[in-house]
């Protein structure tokens, strides 16, 4: 109601942004989040990944992983939405 915001009972919501500043907690877009919480095995990948698709040998071979903990982070990559996977070639998404 217009009686409230003039009486600056409550405020005008135009972006979800505002009602985060009206608490006093930061927004971070999704795209900033992703690059932020990448380990350095993770952003070795992404690296390795951005000369183009590699499958999962040629990974290995750039990675000092052991298999098992590969194949995790490659899956985990994967639902992160960070890489995509064709085959059996990876890509940066």
């Amino acid at each position: 109601n217009l009686r409230l915001i003039r009486n600056s009972q409550c405020a005008m919501v135009y972006k979800p942004e505002h009602i985060l500043q009206e608490f006093n907690m930061n927004f971070v877009p999704k795209e900033q989040a992703k690059t932020l919480k990448l380990d350095l095995i993770e952003q070795k990948i992404l690296d390795l990944l951005a000369n183009g698709e590699l499958n999962y040998d040629k990974i290995l071979s750039g990675i000092d992983l052991p298999v098992n903990e590969l194949s995790s982070l490659l899956s985990l990559m994967v639902i992160k939405g960070l890489i995509s996977k064709n085959g059996t070639l990876y890509s940066l998404s």
